[in-house]
């Protein structure tokens, strides 16, 4: 499976916070597709509604 930059895609992350649980969760692809690739995995940042004051923040599109 190939994932492009943009990309929203599912992912298994570890929830640290609430007792190591795995989920999945709704992730955005970062990295692009020479990256990809090349190294044979991606660059994700998980997508969350809850805001947690930091600095760098997306807003809705």
């Amino acid at each position: 499976m190939s994932v492009y930059f943009r990309d929203s895609v599912f992912t298994i992350l570890l929830q640290l916070i609430n007792h190591n649980i795995l989920a999945r969760r709704p992730a955005f692809v970062v990295s692009n597709i020479a990256f990809n690739q090349y190294t044979k995995m991606a660059i994700v940042c998980p997508i969350t509604n809850i805001d947690r004051g930091y600095i760098v923040r997306v807003g809705k599109i």
